[in-house]
Protein backbone atom coordinates (compact mmCIF):
# COMPACT_ATOMS: atom_id res chain seq x y z
CA UNK A 1 0.00 0.00 0.00
CA UNK A 2 2.85 2.38 0.79
CA UNK A 3 4.36 1.73 -2.66
CA UNK A 4 1.05 2.61 -4.34
CA UNK A 5 0.80 5.89 -2.39
CA UNK A 6 4.40 6.80 -3.27
CA UNK A 7 3.78 6.11 -6.98
CA UNK A 8 0.65 8.30 -6.98
CA UNK A 9 2.48 11.18 -5.31
CA UNK A 10 5.35 11.01 -7.80
CA UNK A 11 2.88 11.55 -10.64
CA UNK A 12 1.33 14.58 -8.95
CA UNK A 13 4.54 16.43 -8.11
CA UNK A 14 6.74 17.90 -10.85
CA UNK A 15 10.25 16.52 -10.95
CA UNK A 16 13.20 18.84 -10.61
CA UNK A 17 14.18 17.89 -14.17
CA UNK A 18 11.01 19.45 -15.65
CA UNK A 19 11.36 23.00 -16.91
CA UNK A 20 8.91 25.38 -15.33
CA UNK A 21 7.19 27.57 -17.91
CA UNK A 22 4.82 30.48 -18.04
CA UNK A 23 3.17 32.65 -20.64
CA UNK A 24 3.00 36.26 -21.69
CA UNK A 25 -0.09 37.69 -23.35
CA UNK A 26 0.89 40.63 -25.54
CA UNK A 27 -1.34 43.29 -27.03
CA UNK A 28 -0.40 46.35 -29.07
CA UNK A 29 -2.45 49.52 -28.80
CA UNK A 30 -2.30 52.79 -30.73
CA UNK A 31 -2.35 56.23 -29.06
CA UNK A 32 -6.16 56.18 -28.92
CA UNK A 33 -6.09 52.87 -27.03
CA UNK A 34 -7.43 50.76 -29.91
CA UNK A 35 -5.92 47.30 -30.43
CA UNK A 36 -3.69 47.07 -33.48
CA UNK A 37 -1.66 44.60 -35.49
CA UNK A 38 2.11 44.69 -35.11
CA UNK A 39 5.05 42.40 -35.76
CA UNK A 40 6.76 41.16 -32.63
CA UNK A 41 9.77 39.30 -31.34
CA UNK A 42 10.19 37.77 -27.88
CA UNK A 43 13.74 36.93 -26.75
CA UNK A 44 14.98 35.19 -23.62
CA UNK A 45 17.63 37.60 -22.33
CA UNK A 46 19.81 34.89 -20.73
CA UNK A 47 19.84 32.34 -23.58
CA UNK A 48 19.23 34.63 -26.56
CA UNK A 49 16.59 32.22 -27.90
CA UNK A 50 13.87 34.17 -29.71
CA UNK A 51 10.71 33.69 -31.71
CA UNK A 52 8.59 35.96 -33.86
CA UNK A 53 4.87 36.60 -33.47
CA UNK A 54 2.10 38.85 -34.77
CA UNK A 55 -0.41 40.76 -32.61
CA UNK A 56 -4.02 41.05 -33.74
CA UNK A 57 -6.95 43.35 -33.11
CA UNK A 58 -9.05 40.50 -31.72
CA UNK A 59 -7.29 40.08 -28.37
CA UNK A 60 -3.92 39.40 -26.78
CA UNK A 61 -1.43 37.16 -28.55
CA UNK A 62 -0.47 34.27 -26.27
CA UNK A 63 3.24 33.42 -25.99
CA UNK A 64 3.17 30.14 -24.08
CA UNK A 65 5.77 27.59 -23.00
CA UNK A 66 8.30 30.24 -21.97
CA UNK A 67 10.85 28.90 -19.45
CA UNK A 68 11.13 31.08 -16.34
CA UNK A 69 13.39 34.07 -16.92
CA UNK A 70 13.53 37.61 -18.28
CA UNK A 71 12.28 38.34 -21.78
CA UNK A 72 12.66 41.28 -24.15
CA UNK A 73 9.54 41.95 -26.20
CA UNK A 74 9.89 44.13 -29.29
CA UNK A 75 6.95 45.38 -31.36
CA UNK A 76 7.24 47.15 -34.71
CA UNK A 77 4.86 48.52 -37.33
CA UNK A 78 5.41 50.86 -40.28
CA UNK A 79 4.57 54.44 -39.29
CA UNK A 80 5.23 53.78 -35.58
CA UNK A 81 8.37 53.78 -33.46
CA UNK A 82 9.59 50.34 -32.42
CA UNK A 83 8.72 49.65 -28.77
CA UNK A 84 10.62 47.38 -26.37
CA UNK A 85 9.60 46.02 -22.97
CA UNK A 86 11.22 43.69 -20.45
CA UNK A 87 9.00 41.08 -18.75
CA UNK A 88 9.95 38.56 -16.04
CA UNK A 89 8.26 35.15 -16.23
CA UNK A 90 8.47 33.57 -12.77
CA UNK A 91 5.21 31.64 -12.38
CA UNK A 92 2.78 29.65 -14.49
CA UNK A 93 0.20 32.45 -14.14
CA UNK A 94 -0.28 34.33 -17.45
CA UNK A 95 1.16 37.86 -17.61
CA UNK A 96 -0.63 40.52 -19.68
CA UNK A 97 1.68 43.06 -21.31
CA UNK A 98 0.03 45.95 -23.16
CA UNK A 99 2.43 47.98 -25.28
CA UNK A 100 1.44 51.42 -26.59
CA UNK A 101 2.75 52.12 -30.06
CA UNK A 102 3.79 55.73 -30.64
CA UNK A 103 3.52 57.41 -34.01
CA UNK A 104 6.92 57.64 -35.67
CA UNK A 105 8.55 60.41 -37.59
CA UNK A 106 7.26 60.74 -41.11
CA UNK A 107 9.55 59.99 -43.97
CA UNK A 108 9.13 60.18 -47.68
CA UNK A 109 11.08 59.72 -50.84
CA UNK A 110 10.96 61.83 -54.00
CA UNK A 111 11.99 60.32 -57.31
CA UNK A 112 12.83 62.85 -60.02
CA UNK A 113 11.85 61.31 -63.32
CA UNK A 114 12.22 64.33 -65.62
CA UNK A 115 13.71 67.77 -65.55
CA UNK A 116 11.21 70.59 -65.78
CA UNK A 117 12.62 73.97 -66.80
CA UNK A 118 12.26 76.75 -64.28
CA UNK A 119 9.79 79.45 -65.16
CA UNK A 120 11.43 82.61 -66.38
CA UNK A 121 14.84 81.20 -67.21
CA UNK A 122 14.31 82.10 -70.83
CA UNK A 123 13.67 85.79 -70.01
CA UNK A 124 16.32 88.46 -70.35
CA UNK A 125 17.75 89.68 -67.05
CA UNK A 126 15.76 92.92 -67.24
CA UNK A 127 12.46 90.95 -67.17
CA UNK A 128 13.15 88.56 -64.30
CA UNK A 129 10.80 87.87 -61.45
CA UNK A 130 11.87 89.22 -58.06
CA UNK A 131 10.50 87.86 -54.78
CA UNK A 132 9.93 90.21 -51.89
CA UNK A 133 8.51 88.53 -48.78
CA UNK A 134 5.30 86.83 -49.78
CA UNK A 135 4.59 89.22 -52.65
CA UNK A 136 5.80 88.69 -56.19
CA UNK A 137 6.60 91.56 -58.48
CA UNK A 138 7.85 91.63 -62.00
CA UNK A 139 10.39 94.25 -62.80
CA UNK A 140 10.98 95.68 -66.23
CA UNK A 141 14.22 97.53 -66.50
CA UNK A 142 15.03 99.86 -69.28
CA UNK A 143 18.51 100.13 -70.47
CA UNK A 144 20.02 103.53 -70.92
CA UNK A 145 20.76 104.35 -74.53
CA UNK A 146 24.29 103.60 -75.52
CA UNK A 147 26.50 106.63 -75.58
CA UNK A 148 28.50 107.30 -78.68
Amino acid sequence: MFALLAAAMSLALPSSAETQTGEIRVEARDVSGAAMEASGKVQNIASGVSRNFQTTTSGPTVLSGLPYGSYRIELAKTGFTTQTAIVDVSSPAPLLKTISMLIGAGSFKVDVVAVTPLAGVDLPVDQTVAYSGSAVRVTHRRQAPAQE
